[in-house]
């Protein structure tokens, strides 16, 4: 089969047909003739042929590249073509999202003191309850763009700022009665802070914002003001910001962190006193500084998935994931377990329990293995007592008699009609009426009278006759 003749660009039109002009794949790689598997290859973000038999020639040399070495073969290759991989608008690509932290709330941590247990332990602390917002963004590139600051108040106080704070002059503050964002302080943000900072260097090119759907957001003349500076806007879906926002996959946590560090500092050498906005805006400088580095926004970028694109990240991230129901778990997954937290069922696994332990924690458990030897010993004999009990219950029951009646058709009984008749007691026995005996006294003259026996009868009443014998 001859090999297919095609160029790169013609590669390049046969994805934008596909992509763009609703052209099925197999249509696409007809037209331009190119192979099919190549041009699903391609846009699935495979290498192409040249890069390919590069790296096949370097390893048959015996030099196979590293990932540095391929890189800095695809920008030459690139720069051939007239194109720069460094002039790729990444910094045009903003993830924008907005925080709050009380100001004066600084880490839980243990503390040394007495060890009197009615004294109570106390730590001061600066527990300011003003809640501070700031509006953040950070570019692809890592690149952090400067904050807006809102404060809670009416209007900004001069002596917020002191001389040491012009380090970070160019930093935006704002103020709202109740310290958050509103949709007056958005629309001030994104034409003041957001608009100046990503204006590229071509009016022609695109700007990309990452951003979730809150409603100062999505009002009028903030779309307005997008649509004409050439701003596209991507809302996340509901309840996914946590999973796919870059600023909460590890810059905002690590941020706040360092802030109440520096409050606990702060704290020592200002003797509990409250934060006030001069406190809060040094310690949140120091921890910015500390915190937003380029490594740490690009690591925030690369674990949300969305630089470089990975749709497997974004989909896999455990905020995405559907809520799985636990099912109980099962003797057989007890068992597969080999550390397993099983409950011991005799004394010989508690004394298994104890194994590679201290001799103090073996002691332990040997005792408890003979304390559970006796309960188990004792339980046995209650057991056996109570079984006892029930056989001999049972046997004073069978003792009454009961009477089943039988089918009269059939000679023999079977036992489910036994077990199936009514009980029928049987009917009390008649009882003998005892005799009545009269003693009577013999006189002398008497003695001469021939006495005669007494009668005998029968049950039916008849007379039993005596014979007399000759």
């Amino acid at each position: 089969m001859p090999p297919h003749s095609y160029t790169e660009d013609e590669l390049v039109d046969a994805i934008f047909d596909v992509t763009d002009n609703g052209l099925s794949l197999s249509k696409s790689a007809q037209k331009h003739g190119i192979p099919k598997q190549t041009l699903s290859d391609r846009m699935k973000g495979k290498g192409s042929r040249e890069e390919f038999e590069w790296i096949l020639g370097q390893d048959s040399l015996g030099y196979a590249p590293s990932h540095s070495q391929i890189r800095a073969y695809v920008v030459s290759i690139l720069s051939r073509n007239g194109e720069d991989l460094e002039q790729h608008p990444l910094g045009n690509t903003v993830n924008v999202d907005k925080g709050g932290i009380m100001a004066g709330f600084g880490l839980d941590r243990l503390v040394v003191g007495s060890s009197d247990l009615k004294q109570k332990a106390l730590l001061k602390g600066a527990q300011t309850r003003a809640w501070t917002s700031f509006m953040g963004a950070v570019t692809a590139d890592g690149r952090a763009l400067k904050p807006g600051i809102i404060f809670k108040g009416k209007d900004l106080q001069k002596q917020w700022f002191v001389e040491q704070f012009r380090s970070i002059v160019d930093w935006y503050y704002i103020t709202s009665p109740n310290g958050w964002t509103d949709h007056h302080i958005a629309i001030e943000w994104l034409k003041q802070v957001y608009l100046p900072q990503t204006k590229p260097a071509d009016e022609g090119e695109g700007r990309l914002i990452i951003l979730d759907s809150h409603e100062s957001h999505t009002q009028d003349e903030w779309m307005a003001i997008c649509f004409l500076n050439n701003v596209y806007c991507c809302y996340l879906p509901e309840h996914t910001s946590h999973g796919l926002q870059p600023l909460d996959n590890g810059p905002f946590n690590a941020l706040k962190a360092a802030y109440r560090r520096e409050l606990q500092k702060l704290a020592m050498l200002t003797d509990s006193a409250p934060v006030d906005k001069v406190n809060f805006i040094r310690a949140y400088s120091a921890a910015r500084s500390a915190i937003l580095t380029e490594k740490n926004i690009k690591s925030g970028w690369r674990v949300t998935g969305n630089w470089p694109i990975s749709r497997t990240k974004a989909l896999s991230h455990p905020e995405i994931q559907p809520d799985q129901i636990e099912r109980p778990l099962t003797e057989e997954d007890l068992d597969a377990a080999p550390d397993s937290p099983r409950t011991p069922k005799s004394d010989r696994q508690i004394r298994d329990l104890g194994i590679g332990k201290s001799p103090l924690t073996r002691r332990l458990f040997v005792k408890v293995a003979t304390s559970y030897e006796n309960q188990q010993a004792e339980i046995a004999v209650k057991d056996t007592t109570i079984s006892r009990l029930e056989e001999e219950l049972a046997r004073a029951k069978r003792e009454r008699t009961r009477r089943a009646i039988p089918n009269p058709n059939k000679r023999f009984i079977e036992l489910a009609e036994a077990l199936g008749a009514p009980e029928q007691e049987e009917p009390p026995r008649r009882r003998r009426r005892a005799r009545e005996v009269t003693v009577v006294e013999e006189d002398e003259d008497d003695e001469d009278e021939e006495i005669e026996p007494p009668q005998i009868m029968t049950r039916s009443g008849r007379m039993v006759e005596r014979r007399q014998l000759s």
